[in-house]
């Protein structure tokens, strides 16, 4: 967890198991990354890392662009990005934003409030429409 230094382990749903399964035939050793995309990069020049990692975010976002929009019909723009944010939008309203701030690795609970404000509108939509659709009283 590289943006905030915080460590942990998630259970790995069977669908993340069938791909990391798909990679273990460029593992060389057991210490070696799951994907094989940091191979050889030196960890301790964070500068080098960084740069790699970003590379390697981009070309994985033009991959989305070119072959996997164009295969699944979208003319919407796929990126890393998005999907950590299309996964908060699904998410807001099915898990609470104590579990949530764990999952994002986020310090403070103000920051996942404000990281999720832009997804939670189910429940300001239901609030809404109770007052909207309230019979008037007699």
């Amino acid at each position: 967890m590289g943006k905030n230094n915080k460590g942990g382990s998630l259970k790995l749903p069977d669908k993340a198991m069938k791909i990391i399964e798909h990679y273990k035939a460029f593992q060389q050793n057991k210490d070696d990354f799951v994907f094989p995309e940091l191979k050889g990069v030196d960890l301790k020049d964070k500068f080098l890392t960084q740069r790699k990692i970003a590379f390697k975010t981009s070309a994985i976002d033009k991959y989305l662009k070119t072959q996997v929009a164009p295969l699944i019909g979208t003319d919407k723009k796929l990126t890393m990005h998005l999907a950590r944010h299309s996964f908060a939008q699904v998410a807001s309203d099915k898990i609470p934003v104590q579990i949530l701030q764990k999952l994002y690795r986020h310090s403070s609970i103000l920051t996942t409030m404000g990281y999720q404000s832009n997804f939670t509108t189910q429940q300001t939509d239901d609030a809404l429409d109770k007052v909207l659709n309230m019979e008037p009283k007699p």
